[in-house]
């Protein structure tokens, strides 16, 4: 098979479709038709992806809108699991970020049609990072996705591990007048036992001399979810417990443990969790594109977004480690290997809390672009704009318990905490669980994410090896932020929990799990109830008048209110060559990147803070990043590739912001660091694939990743003022350090192949070896993982059972420098479809058939962080295509 022809005919066929949008969806130089029989469904997608694939000038792996429509999957980082060193994070049950060759997800960069898409979290906890939230988009409006292993100078920087381009489809490429397709069905979650609605619709339509198309698409998907277990919110070392020696509740033995064993590590608490949220979703699509004449084309694409996630999250847990109110209560302990495994308290806190969170996410994305080409040059100008606007509205309530209690931690994967209570249950008793002086607090953070770009890209073709030379430039101004604004529910009331609708759990509460002793044994509270008491003001003294929202009624508010301006300058310049087998492209590509940081801090240490002011920081840098991409067609079957370039990836918004938290009660906190400077890696890939037969492929490849200035949360001893006691104190505080160099270096393989009689098999393993020069771990890095889809379609039917596993990984810095980690993780997934005519099909989906629970731990599994099941998840569609 020829797959490169002359040079002038090659740059003719490459520019006659090259719309030099910065995008990857180039048609390559004489791409010649692979010989093939005509087929659809899974077997056409995964024709259709091995094309792209083969034809690339650099490391891409491809799955196409059928592909990506007929996996069981509600979101785009779902469908994308098979696909060689690709990963993701199921922390809530759903696939929300995407680590690419063992590198943290926010090390790669996601793009729509070429551009910056702007998304939103709805987490309190979550901050602005530079991570798509992929449970925001929808696998039905995909056209194709792309991910990019090796850079080219045309594509925008700031990836290390990869980039994905997400492409929406084009009015003209539809292959009929008018495309009317869609799908309506339910989702069944198994543990929030709810069933929801989504659909998804596309209408497109083009005219006779098809020189102008609209496409329209628009997505509606709704769906509860219900996460439930067991967790602990820190650790604390057993020297927490010196104050318990020093008023004589614990002596002798236990008094000898602490002193023989002051640095052994403990769960700070222990509790049993129960999240529920009611996810909705809407999401609309427009592109117009025209020809006016044949060689402009003239696109217009808009992108929105409407998403809520309310939740709320009721923990009921024991806090040995609170260091005012609970660490001075113990009277006997247990270490072991330097873990505290257990212990005794005497009137302690139990607390119950209520966290109720109405969460919106809204993006709008705008993009304008128009290209000339001509048969030795092409032009294009491109404007366009995003935004989201995102973050949760929170009702927080506390009550409190003082009890005797037991605690027993183990290494369970389904009971890793004990709690007992020898004068009988408290977490069945609400009327024991009352406000404190202290109630809670009303909080709204919203979040922007903004964007403005404008680029412009030119190409020359030329009659000679080097048949293409292409320069551009382009400008993006982003603004990000977040406010956080409040005010606490100070109170004299001393209500208890048993006045606010108190019910007892579910009746499948932890079912599957353990019963954590006297932790399943619990109840929790009507949240509206706990509402209507919070909006009314009957918490307020006397008098009083209810409090307006501002980030200046706390030190934590105003510290975690903070902006970031970032301006990039960047232009490029490549060259695409082809010399008999050999091809690719060499370039280099220049970034100037402006930041301005905006935060506040207190001018004195007094509470409340008499006068805040306002922290301006800056900073400059400059990119050169140079690359290569090589690609040699040994024969007709074999094809060679490497790529080594020079690559950056920024830091994440929230980790080079001012903002800072603090704990009082455990004297811990977290905080930015605006002095961080880029990621910077040389990276070298290589990949050797063979083209075995129709459809089917063997692949390897070598990655290796040699990152400079990687950044890494280290914690370290600060003295802040301590607003709960009036005073300095010193906390352990983790914050973002450039903390050296780091290392990522691994191989993948990949097999695809038709194997008869309808069957077919997809698979593939990733190896990753990721840590600092210090030997410590990289963020998101799993050492394994690997993921195998067999399939089958005939007539028809089509099945699909695809099983996904990843191991272990580490994730953050908890208190006392101790490392996080998420334990590994398997998902079995099934697809079945019967196609009823050439318009109608039906597909049954069923997500995690396993129930694999998800576990993090603090470096020590018998320390559990978090241990929690989301359940089963079923989808039944109806798809039409007309």
């Amino acid at each position: 098979m020829n797959h490169r022809k002359s040079p002038l005919t090659a740059a003719i066929v490459s520019c006659l479709a090259l719309s030099f949008s910065a995008v990857a969806q180039d048609t390559k130089p004489d791409a010649t038709e692979l010989d093939r029989v005509v087929v659809t469904g899974i077997r056409a997608s995964l024709q259709q992806s091995l094309e792209t694939k083969r034809n690339a000038d650099a490391i891409v792996d491809v799955i196409t809108a059928e592909d990506v429509g007929k996996f069981p999957a509600t979101n785009v980082a779902e469908a994308m699991t098979l696909i060689p060193g690709i990963a993701i994070d199921r922390a809530f049950g759903q696939g929300e970020r995407v680590s690419i060759l063992g590198t943290d997800p926010s090390l790669n960069r996601t793009l729509l049609n070429g551009q910056t898409i702007a998304s939103g979290d709805w987490n309190m906890s979550d901050f602005p990072t530079r991570t798509f939230n992929y449970s925001l988009l929808a696998p039905q409006l995909v056209g194709k996705v792309e991910v990019f292993k090796s850079p080219e100078a045309r594509l925008d920087e700031g990836s290390i591990g990869g980039s994905v381009m997400i492409s929406t489809r084009k009015p003209l490429d539809l292959d009929r007048p008018l495309t009317i397709s869609g799908q309506v069905g339910v989702t069944r979650n198994e543990v929030a036992s709810s069933t929801d609605p989504n659909a998804a619709l596309l209408v497109g339509w083009k005219n006779q001399a098809e020189n102008f198309g609209v496409v329209f698409s628009a997505q509606r998907d709704e769906e509860n979810i219900r996460r439930e277990g067991f967790e602990s919110f820190n650790v604390i070392t057993a020297s927490a417990f010196n104050a318990s020696i020093a008023n004589g509740n614990c002596a002798g033995a236990c008094a000898d443990a602490i002193r023989a064993n002051p640095n052994a590590i403990g769960v700070n608490s222990a509790g049993a969790a129960f999240f529920e949220q009611e996810r909705k979703r809407d999401i609309y699509t427009l592109s117009l594109q025209a020809k006016p004449v044949d060689k402009l084309d003239i696109e217009f694409n808009a992108f929105a977004i409407d998403a809520s996630y309310d939740h709320q999250a009721h923990p009921m847990f024991i806090n040995p480690g609170n260091n005012f109110n609970s660490a001075d209560k113990l009277t006997d302990i247990t270490i072991k290997d330097g873990i505290v495994t257990g212990g005794k308290m005497k009137n302690a806190l139990s607390i119950f809390d209520l966290q109720s969170r109405w969460a919106t996410t809204e993006s709008r994305t705008y993009d304008l672009k128009a290209a000339w080409n001509d048969e030795r040059w092409s032009a294009s100008a491109q404007l366009g704009s995003t935004r989201a606007d995102a973050g949760p509205r929170q009702f927080y309530s506390e009550f409190l318990a003082r009890t005797d209690y037991a605690w027993q931690v183990r290494d369970s994967d389904s009971n890793p905490f004990e709690v007992s209570f020898p004068n009988g249950n408290p977490f069945n008793d609400p009327s024991l669980f009352r406000f404190d002086g202290w109630a809670g607090n009303v909080v709204e953070k919203p979040t922007v994410d903004k964007e403005k770009y404008g680029q412009v890209d030119f190409g020359l073709k030329l009659e000679s090896p080097v048949y293409l030379l292409r320069f551009g430039y382009k400008q993006r101004d982003h603004f990000v932020g977040q406010v956080q604004k409040g005010f606490a529910l100070n109170t004299p009331a001393t209500n208890n929990a048993g006045e606010f609708g108190p019910r007892p759990m579910p009746g499948d509460y932890l079912s599957g799990m353990g019963n954590g002793g006297a932790l399943s044994d619990r109840f929790t509270v009507d949240p509206k109830k706990l509402y209507d008491w919070i909006t009314s003001g009957a918490w307020l003294a006397p008098g009083a008048t209810m409090p307006a929202l501002s980030p200046f009624n706390s030190g934590e508010f105003a510290r975690n209110t903070w902006s970031i301006e970032e301006d990039s300058k960047a232009a490029y310049a490549q060259a695409d060559f082809s010399v008999d087998r050999l091809r690719g492209n060499v370039g280099v590509r220049y970034i100037r990147t402006e930041t301005v940081n905006e935060g506040y801090t207190c001018a004195s240490n007094l509470n409340p803070c008499p006068q805040w002011q306002t922290i301006v920081e800056g900073k400059k840098y400059n990119s050169t990043l140079p690359n290569l991409n090589l690609i040699y067609d040994l024969n007709e079957d074999m094809v060679l590739r490497f790529s080594a370039a020079k690559v950056i990836a920024r830091p994440n918004y929230a980790d080079m912001s001012s903002y800072i938290w603090l704990t009082d009660l455990n004297l811990s906190g977290a905080g930015g660091n605006p002095d961080l400077d880029p990621y910077k890696s040389t990276n070298f890939d290589f990949s050797a694939e063979w083209y075995m037969s129709e459809n089917a492929i063997l692949a390897a490849s070598l990655f290796y990743r040699d990152v400079k200035d990687y950044i890494l949360n280290q914690s370290q001893k600060e003295t802040h003022y301590n607003i709960n006691q009036n005073r300095n104190d010193v906390y352990d505080v983790t914050r973002p350090q450039n903390a050296g160099n780091a290392k990522v270096r691994g191989y993948s393989l990949a097999w695809q192949q038709n194997l008869g009689a309808g069957f077919g098999i997809v698979a593939n393993y990733t190896f990753s070896d990721g840590e600092a020069d210090d030997g410590r771990p990289l963020p998101f890095n799993s050492e394994h993982q690997f993921n195998i889809s067999p399939y089958f379609e005939q007539g028809n039917w089509s099945a699909r059972v695809t099983y996904g596993w990843r191991d272990k990984y580490f994730t953050r810095m908890a208190a006392a420098n101790t490392q996080v980690w998420t334990d590994d993780y398997g998902s079995l997934d099934a697809s079945v479809g019967y196609r009823v005519n050439d318009n109608l099909a039906i597909q049954l989906n069923a997500m995690n058939l396993l129930n694999e629970n998800y576990r993090s731990y603090f470096g020590n599994k018998a320390l559990t962080n978090g241990l929690y099941t989301t359940g089963r998840r079923y989808m039944a569609s109806l798809r039409f295509d007309f």
